[in-house]
């Protein structure tokens, strides 16, 4: 599996500007998103989430499903994040949350659902088989589902 950058690279990134940005952007969104998702998937109820993050219940249901956090959320997650065990995103998780960027809401969940299978059915159609880890970042693109 590729090496994950170190954050000083991602901000220094982010401080380029333009796509550089964008994407590093996306990235430190799905790093607190795959946290969110780890600590859910360890028992830790939405409203214990809600209440360490500062975000309201629904929305952090919203995000764990794929939706955009709002600015203040942005930085109330960011903070607690700093407080969590780093998470490995792949490339292929970034690259889904950037073509999902513009469902919102409600929308949010079916559309990478559906984005990840079209990538899944393309590969497949193509003949191309994937390692396991990109399945995983794919998947890990997907809505949270608990359990």
């Amino acid at each position: 599996m590729p090496e994950r950058p170190e954050h000083e690279d991602i901000h220094e990134l982010a401080e380029r500007g333009g796509v550089a940005q964008f994407i590093a952007a996306a990235l430190l969104d799905e790093e607190v998103r795959g946290m969110l998702r780890a600590r859910w998937g360890t028992g830790t109820t939405l409203r214990t989430l809600a209440d360490e993050t500062g975000v309201g219940i629904w929305r952090v249901r919203r995000i764990l499903e794929g939706d955009a956090a709002t600015d203040a959320e942005t930085a109330s997650l960011y903070d607690w994040a700093r407080t969590q065990p780093g998470v490995y995103v792949g490339p292929e998780t970034v690259a889904v949350a950037i073509l999902a960027r513009w469902g919102f809401g409600s929308k949010a969940a079916p559309l990478r659902r559906r984005l990840v299978a079209s990538i899944k059915l393309a590969y497949e159609r193509t003949g191309l088989r994937l390692p396991p880890f990109v399945y995983q970042s794919l998947e890990a693109a997907e809505p949270a589902k608990k359990g």
